[in-house]
């Protein structure tokens, strides 16, 4: 995958939007290392770490409020200026 994605790096500085990553801490390790890098490169990242969940966490037979909950937090403050224009 590392190599796959050489370059990607990159081309994820110039993005100008606000991203969320989302995680889970027994996800596989390449996962967590993609979401690395792209922590380190993103200028305006936010990053969620679920506890105790693998890759599949929105997935019903994981935990989707708990993705719910965070994806929730980070659209309302965009929604909430939206609302006010």
């Amino acid at each position: 995958m590392a190599r796959e994605s050489a370059g990607l790096a990159g081309a994820a500085a110039t993005v100008r939007a606000q991203v969320l990553l989302l995680g889970g801490s027994r996800s596989a390790r390449y996962l967590r290392e993609a979401l690395d890098a792209l922590e380190d490169s993103l200028p305006d990242t936010g990053r969620v770490e679920f506890g105790g969940l693998v890759h599949l966490a929105a997935d019903n037979d994981g935990r989707p409020g708990r993705v719910a909950d965070a994806l929730a937090g980070f659209f309302a403050p965009l929604v909430s200026r939206s609302a006010r224009s």
